[in-house]
């Protein structure tokens, strides 16, 4: 009989207000993250690692994450989920280069992952805290409203009296966004991604055209959308050490982010 192994575990409050439980990280998990056939179907690795590794959440009734909870997620708790994994799991401080043109050898960077999220979600996060950390994963705005509805159908009525209603960004909307043809993917795919609906008389309909929306209706969307539902790449500025000049490096496709002894 194999012996259970108790792992250490660590809790954290996302910027939806949820809570999460994760364990550490194990063997079988870079089985789950390594799997090339999920990679390629809309980062489906990552939906089914973090399905592994959260063990208590707040978030379902039940206290576990299926995959199909995984994605339900809200989208900003999917990545802090990640980074709080990496800082748990494999240590704060990441290593990664960067080869920049001109260069013969890529210059070696460090970066502390601490400094890509807040200390304390549960609370609004301040202004000082804000410029203190400007590339860290943003908090969700209303977060009450958000919990009550679940991250699901925000009303919305325009100034032009339409009434709209979407979803928070989540693991289905970025896959649904994944598996889209380059020549579908526009400003609006997000939209669609996020279940916009339109009330027509007593039913709402959903939005598959824009149409029937003004170009001023499409401007306050999506200023509804930027400002309920702001997302992240997890990008921070590196510097050229010779010439000065910056570039945003995203910090999750460095090698070592889940994997140490990756070069």
């Amino acid at each position: 009989m194999e012996q259970e192994l108790k792992l250490r575990t660590h809790q954290f409050i996302a910027p939806s207000g949820f809570s999460y439980t994760i364990r550490e990280e194990n063997g079988e998990d870079e089985e789950i993250l390594s799997n090339q056939a999920d990679a390629m179907n809309g980062n489906m690795n990552i939906t089914k690692f973090i399905a592994a590794i959260v063990v208590d959440t707040d978030f379902t009734e039940h206290h576990r994450l299926t995959v199909q909870d995984v994605l339900n997620l809200p989208f900003l708790d999917r990545y802090t989920i990640m980074l709080q994994n990496r800082i748990f799991s494999l240590g704060a401080v990441l290593d990664f280069q960067y080869k920049w043109p001109g260069m013969d050898e890529p210059v070696t960077y460090e970066q502390d992952l601490r400094e890509l999220l807040f200390e304390d979600y549960s609370r609004p996060i301040t202004e000082e805290e804000k410029a203190a950390k400007p590339f860290a994963i943003p908090q969700y705005p209303d977060q009450e409203l958000a919990k009550a509805l679940h991250y699901k159908g925000y009303e919305l009525t325009l100034s032009s009296g339409k009434q709209i209603k979407l979803d928070w960004a989540d693991g289905n909307a970025e896959y649904a966004i994944s598996k889209l043809p380059v020549n579908k993917q526009t400003r609006n795919s997000s939209l669609i991604a996020r279940n916009l609906q339109l009330k027509v008389g007593e039913k709402w309909e959903k939005v598959q055209r824009f149409h029937l929306f003004s170009v001023r209706d499409m401007a306050e969307i999506q200023k509804a959308a930027s400002r309920m539902d702001p997302t992240t790449n997890l990008m921070v500025e590196i510097d050229n050490p010779t010439t000065g000049e910056t570039q945003m490096y995203p910090i999750i496709a460095a090698p070592r982010f889940f994997f140490l002894t990756e070069a």
